[in-house]
């Protein structure tokens, strides 16, 4: 057989994850699994947390949304995310004033597809009663 007959395996590149936009920051903590937030808001005084997920919901679709606190009349910028992790939990994120906007201008630039975020310093609460998760 000369080597010109040789069945010659095709190469597939491998798929090439997209650069993060920004290394997780050394004074985050390491993330917190979806699934010990409910503990973890059990815990007076509050804690601060890290997260990791998918974006699955975002409200608004686009930039941010204005909001006036009723009884100050002063105006915030918010941005609500739903997020995924690996397991299928999900779990809402309210982000407000300049921490809006930095997530907004960030997922503006982001295209199509799927987005995965990772935040650090997020209070967490329980879900309020008729209010939704908080």
């Amino acid at each position: 057989r000369s080597l010109s007959s040789t069945p010659q395996p095709t190469l597939r590149q491998p798929q090439q994850r997209p650069a993060p936009l920004a290394a997780w920051p050394s004074d985050a903590p390491p993330p917190t699994a979806f699934s010990a937030l409910r503990t973890v808001a059990a815990v007076k005084p509050p804690r601060y947390v890290a997260v990791v997920g998918a974006v699955v919901i975002r409200e608004p679709s686009a930039g941010t949304r204005k909001i006036q606190n009723p009884k100050t009349g002063r105006t915030y910028d918010v941005v609500m995310l739903t997020l995924v992790d690996h397991t299928g939990a999900r779990v809402k994120a309210q982000l407000i004033g300049g921490k809006a906007r930095e997530c907004a201008k960030v997922l503006d630039g982001a295209g199509t597809g799927r987005v995965v975020i990772g935040l650090y310093g997020v209070m967490v609460q329980e879900k309020v009663p008729g209010k939704g998760s908080a």
